[in-house]
């Protein structure tokens, strides 16, 4: 739960926060996950996950499309990647993931990520889509 705190305590930096200290809490955020992949005793449910996510929308906006400074969507999008890759893996994914998922990633990574698990008459789809082994570990279903 400890872990947990910490990561949201990084997406409360305030909007006004410099990018130094904006820097800072996203270090401390991409450390404290680090951690926990690295804990042999540790076990990331889905909340640490969505609390990942949250906290990475708000520390890294996203750059609009023709923004010359487009850098920071694909730095953001490599730590939001990697940290989806290893939810999918712990089997950690729900609703509540994906939505912060979604809001973390952009477009064109949260197509690429579930697009293929779209039924093909619909945009909106629900956890039945997925493959089981993402979804094989959460308890509240």
């Amino acid at each position: 739960i400890s872990y947990t705190c910490v990561m949201n305590a990084c997406s409360f930096v305030g909007e006004d926060a410099s990018n130094a200290d904006r820097l800072h809490a996203l270090q401390i955020l991409v450390t404290v996950m680090e951690e926990i992949q690295r804990c042999a005793s540790c076990h990331p449910d889905s909340s640490v996950y969505a609390t990942f996510f949250k906290a990475c929308s708000k520390l890294m906006p996203l750059q609009k499309k023709h923004d010359h400074n487009n850098n920071n969507n694909n730095i953001r999008d490599a730590i939001v990647e990697k940290a989806f890759r290893q939810c999918c893996e712990n089997g950690q994914i729900n609703l509540f993931v994906l939505e912060s998922f979604r809001l973390a990633s952009s477009p064109d990574l949260y197509t690429k990520k579930l697009a293929q698990f779209f039924p093909d008459t619909e945009r909106k789809f629900g956890l039945k889509h997925l493959p089981r082994d993402w979804t094989r570990n959460v308890k509240d279903r």
